[in-house]
């Protein structure tokens, strides 16, 4: 979806960003493959590389202060728009609902990382956990894919909750099995009505 939306933007003649987190620089991306994918974590540091829930929170925090500074606030200063794959509301989802962490303090910790920026629009794509495990069957399962089940219903009570306190940014995108190309048209519509009433053009996904 990020792609098809990079293109549209592209053709409408905006100057766009894409990225990532975590991820995004080269710091960030180095902590993308501690944090996501436990054999990386094992060929860098062993197999006895054990991260506590509190320190995987902060690696997720220090990623996104590092993305913030130099992917994000440069776009931002040079006008382009920021198609970004993630950001603060999956450490709401991820940590806070899915790990258990205190969400008060998530949320002043984001704060602090990003220097108080916020998205203009937010697309959460809401697909069934169990759909959503059957996808990934196929590919490489990343950290918290083996987490199973029962944490990912969790997390998507928390992108759920995120968009029950902030429906005006968040839009929630039904998926559509095998059908990218009518996600993209609904996802399009939202983005024409945000740029139409913008100034400042900072669009996340």
């Amino acid at each position: 979806q990020i792609e098809l939306l990079e293109r549209f933007l592209r053709a409408k003649g905006y100057d766009v960003v894409s990225s990532r987190e975590p991820g995004g620089d080269p710091f960030s991306e180095h902590l993308r493959k501690l944090l996501l994918y436990r054999d990386e974590r094992e060929k860098i540091i062993g197999k006895e590389a054990l991260m506590t829930k509190e320190a995987e929170l902060m690696c997720f925090l220090a990623a996104r202060a590092n993305y913030v500074q130099y992917i994000v606030l440069p776009a931002l200063r040079a006008g382009k728009i920021i198609l970004s794959g993630r950001f603060t509301d999956s450490t709401f989802a991820y940590q806070g609902f899915g790990n258990g962490h205190n969400l008060g303090l998530i949320s002043i910790a984001n704060r602090y990382v990003t220097k108080g920026i916020r998205p203009d629009v937010t697309f959460f794509l809401d697909v069934e956990p169990e759909t959503g495990l059957n996808r990934s069957v196929d590919r490489d399962r990343g950290e918290y894919e083996l987490r199973g089940l029962p944490f990912q219903e969790k997390v998507r009570l928390g992108y759920l909750t995120a968009q029950r306190l902030d429906p005006q940014r968040i839009r929630t995108i039904p998926y559509i099995a095998n059908n990218p190309e009518k996600m993209h048209e609904v996802i399009k519509d939202h983005v024409s009505d945000v740029l139409s009433t913008l100034k400042d053009f900072r669009i996340y996904l």
